[in-house]
């Protein structure tokens, strides 16, 4: 007995994300409208973004998108698509042995993003970029904010132990 168990566990579900058309397309087709308007634009909706099992290479349909006709703002609204998640778990567990009389030794264990769920970045939305919907990296989200021991913002799994003995 005596065993210290702690936990925290976010879960949080994505940013609205909004896409974007800057006018340049990857085969300069068009002109920059962007630049010559002074404004940012957003893509024509011409179809269903969802995928049936969004993943990193493809977290929405970039086909539901189109350049929309010179000189006219797109179709597409604000905050449409939902980028990914945020899931992780932190566990912690100690114990104090009590040695001798006015001596103790506590051991301590802990674990970053426990489960090692990867939590993915957003995705591109820019309609321009030739990668729109694939996202390329990991976000830690803050989850090893303030723990100087955890030198790696990509979330991946951390584990320390450690002891002290006190006397």
């Amino acid at each position: 007995g005596g065993w210290e168990i702690s936990n925290i566990t976010i879960r949080q579900s994505g940013n609205y994300l909004t896409p974007t058309y800057d006018g340049i397309l990857a085969d300069d087709s068009q002109q920059n409208i962007r630049q010559n308007l002074g404004v940012a634009l957003r893509p024509d909706c011409i179809g269903d973004w969802h995928v049936a099992h969004p993943s990193a290479k493809e977290w929405f349909n970039p086909a539901a998108f189109a350049p929309p006709a010179l000189g006219q703002y797109g179709t597409c609204g604000t905050g449409i698509i939902e980028g990914p998640g945020l899931w992780n778990t932190n566990i912690a567990v100690h114990k104090t042995f009590k040695l001798v009389h006015d001596v103790t030794l506590r051991i301590d264990a802990n674990m970053m993003n426990a489960f090692n769920h990867p939590n993915l970045a957003n995705p591109s939305t820019d309609l321009d970029s030739g990668y729109m919907g694939q996202i390329f990296g990991t976000n830690s989200g803050g989850l090893n904010a303030g723990n100087p021991t955890v030198v790696s913002a990509d979330g991946e799994r951390h584990i320390w132990a450690g002891a002290r003995l006190q006397f």
